[in-house]
């Protein structure tokens, strides 16, 4: 049940009957017991109350659907609930079932609807995870950059690399974290996204014996370490370049390598700018499908990094406009959690 009050009021009510129901004439001094029938005193069932009463603030509504294939999870309890048409919804939609047979229903009932399409990029709202970078002040949070980075590198992470792996992808993130601040510090707004990265990478060289030689990407930096030598951009830069040459061309390597999917026309343009307007989920009522592959998980590091910048612009948005609690309730149903890539804070 979504209203808490509600909840309480029909928790007191069963607590009432359950006192007159009960026989009178017992002793005054029965003592708690386990076995089935036995009274317990009024003093024990008022601390046992304040026991409850502390506890109620740390109820949560998270719910967890478990079974296999087949056995009803989309039409039992996925579909039931959309048609409750009570909250704002951010669904996960394997293969766009979903969408398909409750998005015109929920726009009969006056929800916007929003579509992230992995399987069809071409049908699809923009993402850009530099978009939502900034806080409630409008300026860039760094940690939203480095959680950004974090997650993407989780989630492109080859399975079954471990042991000195670790150094590359530590070299790796620090390469990505410089590019990122540089866009974000001195690109516009059309070169923020992570095309414009991989458009950085493709401007460094590293020649073996050479390194003293300037690559147009170190001439960029130099350039913005004159006008800000402080800048995090510059700081993370100056330690990537304390590598040796053939070092800074493997790391090079792998952060290409990394970055390979925005190569492809599909996915830069679904990520060269930012329409999907997440922020406003909790604003009115908004029906958001994240149609994902049913066989598939290539690019479902989009659909964790959309995830977690969800959670976090709302949690924002609510504590620092709208005093904690947003407008319209934004409830997730996470179909096939399980394939949406991995979540920060999410045990798997």
């Amino acid at each position: 049940m979504l209203d808490r009050k509600v909840r309480e009021q029909n928790e007191a009510a069963e607590e009432a009957k359950s006192k007159k129901k009960k026989p009178k004439g017992k002793p005054k001094n029965s003592k708690p017991s386990n076995l089935t029938g036995t009274e317990i005193s009024i003093k024990d069932v008022t601390s046992a109350s304040r026991e409850a009463e502390k506890i109620k603030p740390m109820l949560n509504l998270n719910m967890i659907i478990l079974g296999g294939s087949g056995t009803g999870k989309s039409r039992f309890f996925v579909k039931p609930n959309l048609l409750q048409c009570n909250t704002s919804f951010v669904v996960t939609d394997p293969s766009g079932e979903l969408v398909e047979s409750c998005g015109k229903m929920l726009e009969q009932h006056g929800y916007e609807i929003r579509v992230f399409n992995l399987n069809d990029m071409k049908h699809s709202s923009n993402y850009n995870p530099f978009h939502y970078l900034k806080d409630s002040s409008g300026e860039i949070n760094s940690n939203n950059v480095i959680k950004m980075i974090n997650v993407f590198m989780t989630n492109t992470k080859v399975e079954g690399m471990s042991g000195g792996d670790q150094f590359w992808d530590d070299a790796t993130r620090l390469l990505l974290s410089s590019l990122c601040f540089l866009l974000i510090e001195t690109g516009t707004e059309e070169e923020q996204n992570f095309a414009g990265v991989l458009d950085l990478i493709h401007k460094a060289k590293v020649v073996e014996g050479k390194e003293e030689e300037k690559s147009e990407l170190d001439l960029m930096f130099d350039k913005r370490k004159e006008a800000a030598p402080k800048a995090l951009s510059v700081q993370y830069y100056e330690e990537f370049k304390q590598a040796a040459g053939k070092t800074m061309q493997s790391i090079l390597i792998s952060t290409t390598t990394k970055l390979q999917y925005f190569k492809l026309e599909n996915v830069r343009n679904l990520t060269f700018t930012d329409n999907i307007s997440l922020e406003t989920m909790g604003d009115k009522k908004v029906a958001l499908f994240i149609v994902i592959p049913s066989t598939d998980t290539t690019y479902n590091f989009l659909a964790a990094m959309m995830y977690t910048q969800l959670f976090d612009t709302l949690y924002d948005r609510a504590i620092n406009h709208f005093h904690g609690r947003l407008p319209v309730h934004v409830r997730f149903i996470l179909d096939e959690f399980a394939n949406v890539g991995k979540i920060p804070d999410f045990a798997s």
